[in-house]
């Protein structure tokens, strides 16, 4: 051994081999080892590059390989967890109170897949129909209830998505409850089917109680009940006038433009006819429209905090 390496000093000879050594050294090489020999005969650049080819291009593919993954999971997990994330909704009907139409209404959504927890709330209090429309007084109390059964709800189930869902008058009396939730209390979102609230009807304080949008289905061919009948008997928040249901919502004097922007309006569509939707005050309430239409718009809904388009309120 110490004869081939006094030769090798002297140039004669080839340099006899380490005692074997194996190190934390790169994959696939010899340990630190030839990582020397890598390097010991070059020059500093033709050295810098042999070592970029060892070290740096492996380490750049990993790190490549790692952010794609790392990109999808970014991507994938707000849908996942959209998915997973459980539904809550709670329903409100119109004048006529919780009837067969309603519960089919109900059954339809859970059909459609949106929420096997759905409540109906019938806010009429035993005394429905052009009573329950007139008693202004009583549903600002019924408001008033369903507001702390919201934030009840809320503090018990923090994480869960919450749908408010109304029809008709309803609409007036959901609107009223959000009104009074405490400043911390915020539902996810707001769907008014045919309100029958007046057009310039302010809903910003409402609306600063949903998180994310709020969606409205009007009619211009509900003639008769928000048409002539609130013409004649009123709406809900008893202005002689035809309805937002008819005509859709206004923006108010004083509203507030931020607000609104969570506002989605949605007139009739003739392609909903398709679904059994004439155009009339119960048509959305139809099991058809309610499961093939309406709940694809409430789950388009869902994947957004706020509406990308908004009809301007006029």
């Amino acid at each position: 051994m110490q004869d081939g390496m006094r030769n090798y000093v002297a140039g004669e000879g080839e340099a006899p081999a380490e005692p074997s050594r194996r190190t934390c050294g790169p994959r696939g090489g010899g340990g630190w080892t030839s990582t020397r020999m890598l390097v010991a005969s070059a020059s500093p650049i033709t050295a810098a590059r042999r070592l970029s080819r060892r070290f740096a291009l492996p380490a750049l593919r990993t790190c490549r390989r790692w952010s794609a993954v790392i990109a999808i999971c970014v991507l994938l997990l707000p849908a996942a967890a959209l998915a997973n994330q459980s539904t809550y909704v709670l329903y409100l009907p119109g004048i006529s109170g919780a009837r067969g139409l309603d519960r089919g209404f109900v059954r339809a959504l859970q059909e459609g897949g949106l929420s096997d927890a759905i409540e109906i709330d019938d806010w009429t209090a035993g005394n429905p129909g052009i009573t329950a429309l007139l008693a202004y007084d009583r549903n600002q109390r019924e408001a008033a209830r369903i507001a702390l059964r919201i934030v009840e709800r809320r503090r018990m189930h923090p994480d869960e998505r919450f749908i408010l869902i109304a029809h008709s008058g309803g609409c007036g009396v959901a609107a009223w409850a959000l009104e009074r939730l405490p400043g911390d209390v915020q539902i996810d979102h707001l769907v008014l089917l045919a309100p029958a609230l007046s057009p310039r009807y302010d809903l910003s304080r409402a609306l600063q109680h949903v998180r994310g949008g709020a969606v409205s289905l009007w009619s211009s061919r509900d003639r008769f009940v928000l048409g002539w009948g609130t013409l004649v008997f009123g709406t809900i928040d008893r202005r002689h006038t035809f309805a937002a249901g008819r005509v859709g919502f206004r923006f108010p004097v004083a509203g507030d433009a931020t607000e609104y922007r969570k506002l989605t309006q949605l007139p009739y569509d003739p392609a909903w006819l398709g679904a059994g939707h004439l155009g009339d005050h119960i048509g959305m309430m139809l099991r058809p429209f309610a499961r093939d239409v309406l709940v694809p718009i409430l789950r388009e809904l869902s994947t957004t905090i706020v509406p990308a388009t908004t009809q301007p309120a006029r």
